[in-house]
């Protein structure tokens, strides 16, 4: 899902409501990407949720790769 921000002033401060998609999708915003031209560019940027808890919100639903022997 995309929510792009027209019309930014820079700094951008990060904010749920302003950033959450709709319909909402009933998970935390964890990052946010949005662009918006300057100087006649497309500027790309990326804000991670200040209130963020990586080890909880993020890490523990990664699945790692299985475990490999490799033969040298």
């Amino acid at each position: 899902m995309a929510h792009p921000l027209q019309g930014a002033q820079e700094p951008v401060p990060f904010s749920a409501p302003a950033v959450a998609p709709s319909p909402f999708p009933g998970s935390p915003v964890l990052i946010w990407q949005y662009m918006f031209p300057r100087d006649g560019a497309a500027l790309d940027r990326s804000q991670v949720n200040p209130e963020i808890d990586a080890a909880n919100d993020l890490l523990r639903h990664l699945i790692p790769p299985p475990e490999t022997n490799l033969i040298a």
